[in-house]
């Protein structure tokens, strides 16, 4: 697959020829394409977002995870975030996306968020206030299938808040507790602050963890 990517991007008829492949993989298969992971594979940054296009045009089930690790354009990361339903894992690594576009990500309205277990945002740029929106609709029932979520970003500030916390409450340390997010993925919960949705959902938030300017939100089923 990756020899093929890279013929793809420089063929004249590289869109008919990317769907003919992928149709034909699905059939031989007999089953969906479950992950995606795009670590720069090829040159041409508009690869990944073709490939993408065609897997979720040619299934209807969604994905299980999806992994993209290079310096994205916003408007592609919008793209995927509206429109590829994700239902287990995202790992997004927003490195050379601007602080002002940046800050929309979080937004209730995204496909991909409001259906996964897992997200995880790294060099996010993403501030403390940002996050503290996006925790006020968690609390209002929004994001239901959420279970553990990990913001790495540089642009946490001391004074800020979030639902009324502050930092240092949200550092102290407790007794240590394991989160099952399903049979195969599981995180450790060492402290912070507990809180409650609405609807009952009750939930821990923790910062600084493992390490420095690290937020971390886990959902407890019970």
């Amino acid at each position: 697959m990756y020899t093929f990517f890279l013929k793809y991007q420089k063929s004249e008829n590289s869109k008919l020829e990317l769907q003919k492949v992928l149709a034909q993989l699905l059939a031989a298969f007999r089953c969906p394409v479950t992950s995606f992971e795009y670590i720069g594979w090829c040159n041409n940054e508009q690869c990944w977002v073709s490939v993408l296009k065609c897997i979720i045009q040619n299934q209807v089930q969604p994905l299980e995870s999806l992994y993209l690790d290079r310096s994205l354009e916003m408007e592609d990361l919008e793209w995927a975030l509206r429109n590829v339903k994700v239902t287990r894992k995202v790992n997004i690594q927003t490195f050379g996306i601007q602080l002002y576009t940046i800050q929309s990500i979080l937004r209730p309205n995204l496909m991909m968020l409001k259906s996964c277990k897992y997200i995880e945002l790294n060099c996010s740029s993403l501030t403390l206030s940002t996050l503290n929106v996006f925790m006020k609709e968690w609390m209002a029932g929004d994001f239901p299938n959420l279970r553990y979520m990990l913001i790495k970003s540089g642009k946490f500030k001391w004074y800020e808040h979030i639902l009324d916390f502050e930092r240092d409450e949200l550092k102290q340390l407790s007794v240590r507790r394991r989160l099952a997010i399903d049979e195969n993925l599981s995180v450790e919960c060492t402290g912070g602050v507990d809180i409650q949705a609405d609807n009952g959902t009750r939930a821990t938030m923790q910062i600084d963890r493992k390490k420095v300017n690290w937020f971390e939100l886990f959902v407890w089923n019970d």
